[in-house]
């Protein structure tokens, strides 16, 4: 049965506070980056983490509060509540590819989290959510109809202090369908969460 919209945006509501603040989440300023390592937007290290150390991940329900949803009865809305739907699974198939030994599993609000020392949590939030024209980028091209996404996110430990939080954001010119071109720049996300962890292990 498919949850509606509304059920996904409960857990992780953002704060303007200190850093990338995340409701429930003692966010701090720490080493700041932009551009980092050439892959990521935005970083601010407060912490060191070992990804290796852990065994599991429990990830919050992904906040779009501060993003605008395309009108329910039009194809945007139907291609955007399945992909986000399938956003966690996303997610895990892509940490796991880079950490075998890594579980992930999704919980229904950052409340239902009983962190210990051999897990952590996140949460994610999107920012920007245009999922952009599909027809100008079939017809026109040449950045036509792009579509745009900006995640933020924030890892934290059993205490709920962040280890680190970061913005990411994609700009999609491909156009196959508005699923599709979603579920990509999923995966792109995933795969820079993963390049994250690997890095601040290294």
């Amino acid at each position: 049965m498919k949850k509606s919209l509304s059920l996904l945006t409960a857990a992780c509501v953002s704060l303007c506070m200190m850093a990338q603040d995340f409701h429930g989440v003692t966010c701090r300023e720490g080493q700041v980056f932009h551009n980092w390592h050439n892959r990521v937007d935005y970083i601010n290290i407060v912490m060191p983490l070992n990804i290796n150390r852990y065994e599991m991940i429990y990830l919050c329900p992904v906040d779009v509060s501060n993003v605008q949803l395309p009108d329910k009865s039009g194809k945007k809305y139907a291609a955007l509540q399945e992909s986000l739907e399938a956003l966690p699974e996303i997610m895990a198939k892509h940490i796991k590819k880079h950490f075998p030994h890594l579980k992930v599993q999704t919980v229904n609000s950052l409340d239902e989290l009983n962190l210990d020392d051999r897990s952590l949590g996140l949460c994610l939030r999107f920012d920007e959510l245009d999922m952009g024209d599909l027809a100008l980028r079939v017809s026109v091209g040449a950045g036509a109809g792009a579509q745009r996404i900006s995640m933020a996110g924030v890892f934290f430990d059993k205490d709920k202090n962040e280890f680190f939080d970061f913005k990411q954001r994609h700009v999609d010119i491909i156009g196959r369908s508005y699923k599709k071109d979603l579920q990509l720049a999923f995966a792109n996300f995933g795969k820079d969460i993963a390049k994250m962890l690997d890095t601040l292990t290294k």
